[in-house]
């Protein structure tokens, strides 16, 4: 149908970075609505739009340099007559990084409980001898750190 559960974007490391997306008026009345994130760093580009039904247009997403990291957030779109949050997950990939792997949860509705247990298999081939670093972290929706280990 057009709509997304969440939205994921892979960035490098110090490098000012735009992503460019769609948005579509799947309704039958015009949408005017505005664009923002719990993530005060991201710009979008425009920050409002009004659109008729079946009207598209596009939206620019820019990030500024970033330290490499994961940052969890939420998009957010908002009228005066409703509001939509969009969970947002933004990896910031180190340039000298090689591979990259993200494990995330597959729908909204799906959720992490205290105590309860995750089990992850990773499998790293072709590294030519070389060696392997494996960092992982858990963060809450206001980003702050759960669990950070390597």
């Amino acid at each position: 149908d057009g709509t997304i559960d969440a939205l994921q974007i892979l960035l490098t490391e110090h490098v000012p970075e735009s992503r460019q997306y769609l948005v579509k008026n799947l309704g039958e009345l015009t949408a005017s609505f505005s664009l923002s994130s719990t993530l005060s760093f991201i710009v979008f580009d425009p920050p409002q739009l009004s659109l008729r039904p079946g009207e598209s247009a596009p939206v620019t997403l820019l990030f500024p340099p970033l330290v490499a990291d994961v940052y969890v957030g939420k998009l957010m779109i908002a009228s005066p007559f409703f509001e939509r949050f969009i969970p947002l997950i933004i990896t910031v990939q180190s340039k000298d990084a090689r591979h990259h792997v993200a494990l995330t949860l597959l729908s909204s509705s799906q959720s992490l409980f205290v105590g309860g247990i995750i089990s992850l298999r990773v499998s790293l081939r072709d590294l030519s001898g070389g060696t392997a670093e494996i960092t992982y972290l858990l963060k809450d929706a206001q980003n702050k750190d759960l669990l950070h280990a390597t």
